[in-house]
């Protein structure tokens, strides 16, 4: 498989063209739409896979030149498998991602992981995990402001020259101008949560008894938001991305869903053997008053609570990557870093390893699949009380959406902040870590402090 790089004079951003690719097949954009570091260095857009994968359960459908195949397999292996045929480490270029699969797991494919209680309603309307295998894709690298089209021999159906010149002329032919591109769309919306204030509480409650009878050190509870709209969602994205931009943002307008992510956290990060995970826990809102703002991140650096909660899931990541990580390899390279987001400050740790020689991407993405910064620890038990106390599935929410490169190189995002869009029907979640000395208000309102970006995308009537 060969790799051919061509740079983009004529283009000034991705946000500028995405439109041009807007009505192509499974269009999906990987947005760096606020810069931290080199792991937000990247943004990166492609349309027109020529692989699909999608699965719910066991039951998976392949799509390859039109053709759809169904199969019972575990998704897991199945995908390992594929990556392993077009998988090519000989690439030396410096840019992490030059072609190969972009797509999602949500949060219940961890039951092909887990065996998990089915208690809670399951009313998503879309499939578990979708995968699609690109030959092409623009890279803007935010650092050198460069953009560059990589084109892959990968894809059987068309050559990559064939492939090259189909970018252009859809960039160059199109009627659409930069300006409407930009434009953006605003509405009013009301909205519904799957909880009341008092079951919230109530659901609090019930995690704290399990607190006390030591059955956890902490859970993850959340709660979901829902609204119609039938209007543009890239313009809604684009609503988001300006009241709420973060470093691992994502938009997936795929033809089940179309997902609107402004996650501001990393999973999982794969170069060549190095690991490495970002969990975030730990939250206080900001503040426009910069006196209130200083005196609510001061708070949470101090906060033993906090620090406390944080620990407990770096202690559960460094447990998961040693699972598939060279033994004296995983380490803790930051603890409690303090990071400013639009609506809230976060606490952020650093886990890094290096994966053993006989693993991948797919090794490492499964064996630490949920995140645990999302479910509680320990792990299993935190998923089953989730699956207890929230009235519904979560879907792709705290799941995951990123790319596993044909060199083997992986990015993924913890799918928070995150909206999806199925059928005019808008979904969105707020969620805190419960333990034991947790205020159930507090909490409570914390998953309104974290939701409060998207409601303001949505401008939302509080």
């Amino acid at each position: 498989m060969a790799v051919y790089l061509e740079t983009m004079t004529d283009i000034q951003n991705l946000v500028s063209v995405m439109p041009y690719f807007q009505d192509d097949s499974s269009c999906v954009f990987l947005d760096s739409a606020k810069q931290n570091d080199d792991m937000s260095r990247y943004s990166y857009l492609s349309a027109d896979p020529f692989l699909v994968i999608q699965s719910t359960g066991n039951q998976i459908s392949i799509t390859q030149n039109g053709i759809t195949n169904n199969i019972s397999d575990n998704p897991w292996r199945l995908i390992k498998k594929l990556l392993i045929e077009y998988q090519d480490d000989t690439f030396e270029f410096d840019k992490p991602f030059t072609g190969g699969a972009i797509g999602y797991w949500s949060y219940d494919l961890g039951r092909m992981v887990e065996k998990l209680p089915e208690i809670a309603v399951n009313d998503c309307d879309y499939s578990e995990m979708w995968i699609g295998f690109y030959d092409w894709v623009l890279i803007h690298d935010h650092h050198e402001d460069l953009i560059t089209l990589s084109t892959t021999t990968s894809n059987p159906q068309i050559d990559y020259k064939e492939r090259q010149q189909w970018v252009k002329d859809r960039i160059l032919e199109s009627n659409l101008k930069v300006n409407d591109a930009f434009s953006t769309q605003r509405l009013n919306a009301t909205f519904k949560s799957n909880f009341s204030i008092n079951d919230y509480i109530g659901a609090v409650e019930k995690v704290k008894s399990y607190l006390k009878a030591g059955d956890i050190y902490q859970a993850n509870i959340s709660q979901r938001f829902s609204t119609l709209y039938d209007g543009d969602p890239w313009k809604l994205y684009l609503n988001l991305r300006d009241a709420n931009p973060a470093p691992f943002s994502a938009y997936l307008n795929l033809p089940e869903i179309c997902i609107l992510s402004a996650s501001p956290e990393l999973f999982l990060s794969l170069d060549g053997q190095r690991v490495e995970t970002r969990p975030i826990k730990g939250t206080r809102p900001t503040s426009e008053d910069k006196i209130l703002d200083d005196e609510l991140a001061n708070e949470l650096v101090n906060s033993e609570k906090d620090r406390a909660e944080n620990v407990m899931i770096v202690d559960l990541m460094r447990s998961d990557l040693g699972k598939v990580c060279e033994i004296g390899s995983v380490s803790v390279t930051g603890l409690w870093t303090l990071e400013r987001h639009p609506t809230v400050w976060h606490l952020v740790s650093r886990i890094e390893g290096k994966l053993k020689e006989n693993y991948g991407a797919i090794d490492l993405l499964e064996q630490c699949f949920p995140g645990g910064s999302i479910t509680g620890a320990p792990k299993i038990r935190a998923m089953e009380i989730i699956e207890e106390v929230e009235p519904m599935r979560r879907g792709l929410y705290c799941g995951s959406i990123g790319y596993i490169g044909f060199n083997g190189s992986m990015r993924t995002n913890i799918a928070i902040r995150t909206m999806t869009i199925t059928k005019n029907n808008l979904l969105f979640h707020g969620g805190g870590g419960i333990v034991a000395d947790s205020d159930p208000l507090s909490e409570y309102q914390e998953t309104l402090d974290k939701a409060k970006g998207l409601m303001r995308a949505l401008e939302i009537n509080q």
